[in-house]
């Protein structure tokens, strides 16, 4: 049965190349949305798979708003496509925890691998869901296996594009996953500090106007998640 992929974007001959173009890459496209009422009635009406969001609807609700939406009620994958590459839009967009973010122009060949690794990703059982806050360690999905990192040896994070790595004590692990969405399943322990990187409170030693140091070694701080960075210590 072909997966069945709804697509948000406001401008009409561009919905209609991207459906005929995941189309041809063996997907059903049910339905197209071209603003945000639409795609509020065809999240109702179809029994999707997965949506692809473009984040600029030209209007007061964009493709943020629809993704929190989704978040919130839907148990549904969706992939940001955006013209968009400024840090504030990726920042805001990846707290709805995305299992993907294209930048436009993209190629078939990114948007194709793209769709399949977040219908795969997203099935349940792909991330064992635990209350990391009340266990020693947590089990995630690697090449395929299943690995076990006690919460103690996480270090730091790092993102790369649809993937985070885990830096341990003992060597560091990459994940199928945003960084967003992984610090949501590792708990209160962990803290963003800068768009790519995140760390572990337990291991801080210091910090700097714009410096975390964990040990010898060091990560930036951003201005937007400083303030938060310093509450968390006030709090530890």
């Amino acid at each position: 049965m072909k997966s069945k992929i709804g697509i948000v974007e406001d401008e009409f001959t561009i919905a209609m190349d991207l459906q005929h173009r995941v189309q041809k890459m063996g997907f059903e496209v049910p339905a197209v949305a071209l603003n945000y009422q639409e795609a509020l009635s065809m999240l109702v009406e179809q029994n999707l798979d997965l949506l692809l969001l473009d984040i600029n609807l030209e209007e007061e609700k964009n493709g943020i708003d629809i993704a929190r939406i989704v978040r919130e009620k839907f148990a549904l994958p969706f992939i940001f496509l955006t013209a968009y590459t400024d840090d504030k839009t990726f920042d805001e967009a990846s707290e709805t925890f995305p299992m993907g973010y294209l930048s436009k122009p993209f190629r078939d060949e990114d948007l194709k691998h793209s769709i399949n690794l977040a219908l795969r990703n997203f099935k349940p059982g792909n991330l064992e869901k635990q209350d990391p806050v009340n266990q020693e360690a947590i089990f995630l999905k690697e090449k395929g296996k299943y690995v076990k990192i006690a919460m103690k040896d996480i270090v730091w994070l790092e993102a790369m594009d649809n993937y985070t790595l885990i830096h341990t004590e003992e060597g560091r692990f990459v994940i199928n996953r945003f960084l967003g969405a992984l610090l949501e399943s590792l708990g209160q322990g962990f803290i963003r500090i800068h768009r790519s990187h995140a760390v572990s409170l337990s291991r801080i030693t210091s910090v700097e106007e714009s410096l975390v140091y964990l040990g010898e070694k060091y990560l930036p701080v951003s201005k937007s998640y400083r303030a938060d960075l310093m509450q968390k210590i006030k709090l530890t």
